[in-house]
């Protein structure tokens, strides 16, 4: 894969000595961050390319939508929490208020990786929090809670696995919110993680097409469509993660009024251009 003009072996080996010429000479926040993480030997370096990635879409859309009052982004399934993290450090304080990651397991030793950010920025920091719990407690707090029900939620899930990101879709449409996912595991299913109404919201037999997920995919974005929403795809380097492909939806009523009659876009990001200069179209909000 091509990063900064040099060519990376990707693969789930740690972050480490032999990766920090990727990094070095760059002031942005996101390579002083994997710096920090080469000199611990243990981050896999294809997680820290998804999460940066999957970011950088997030941060775009955010940017985008209305200005009205900030947003909280719900990182669903979040692992370690590098994705929210990175999305908390990239934009303002205005823009996105807090950051919940989700997620009723930690990964082992993803306790220093927040202890890294934190030194890094602790003014983002203050606006990530971790809720270790499972997507369907949370729906049903944010029911049982008014002022959590009141606040405007941007729903993630970088690789939320089979009916995981179907359930996030489902739930951002039931509330007119944005949904940005990248899927994996079309095939897995799960039981007694989140309201009956939302258990497999895409009920099409497609097991004879070539490519389930890809029909998957579209399947999604055609109910996200017919729930007016704008939808766009968006693909990562594939020698990230054969499941590149980035969804998005948001209601139309969201949109800027030049942007409610655009055709709906799919497109292939070049990872080259992405990486050049932080991050394009913004600014950086960390001290």
């Amino acid at each position: 894969m091509l990063y900064r003009g040099q060519m990376i072996q990707m693969n789930r080996n740690p972050l480490g000595d032999g990766q920090r010429r990727f990094f070095e000479g760059s002031d942005g926040f996101a390579d002083r961050l994997a710096l920090r993480l080469c000199d611990r030997h243990y981050f896999p370096k294809k997680e820290f390319f998804e999460s940066l990635y999957f970011s950088r879409f997030a941060q775009r859309r955010i940017k985008r939508l209305d200005k009205e009052r900030p947003w909280v982004a719900l990182d669903i399934a979040c692992g370690h929490g590098l994705t929210g993290m990175l999305l908390a450090a990239y934009v303002r304080a205005d823009r996105l208020g807090a950051v919940y990651l989700i997620d009723p397991h930690t990964p082992t030793r993803s306790e220093e990786l927040t202890a890294i950010f934190a030194e890094m920025s602790p003014q983002a920091s203050s606006r990530v929090m971790r809720l270790p719990t499972r997507l369907g407690a949370w729906i049903e707090r944010v029911q049982e809670d008014p002022v959590l029900d009141g606040q405007r939620f941007f729903w993630m899930g970088c690789h939320a696995c089979g009916e995981l990101t179907d359930a996030i879709i489902a739930v951002a449409i039931r509330r007119r919110e944005p949904f940005l996912v990248m899927p994996c595991c079309p095939n897995r299913r799960w039981k007694g993680t989140w309201p009956r109404d939302l258990c497999r919201p895409v009920r099409a037999d497609l097991s004879a097409l070539p490519d389930l997920g890809m029909a998957m995919d579209l399947t999604r974005l055609g109910r996200a469509q017919s729930a007016d929403y704008r939808t766009m795809m968006r693909l990562i380097d594939v020698e990230i993660t054969p499941h590149n492909r980035v969804l998005y939806g948001e209601p139309i009523e969201l949109l800027h009024p030049e942007e409610a009659t655009e055709a709906d876009e799919m497109a292939i990001v070049s990872m080259d251009d992405e990486t050049q200069g932080g991050v394009a179209g913004g600014e950086e909000s960390v001290d």
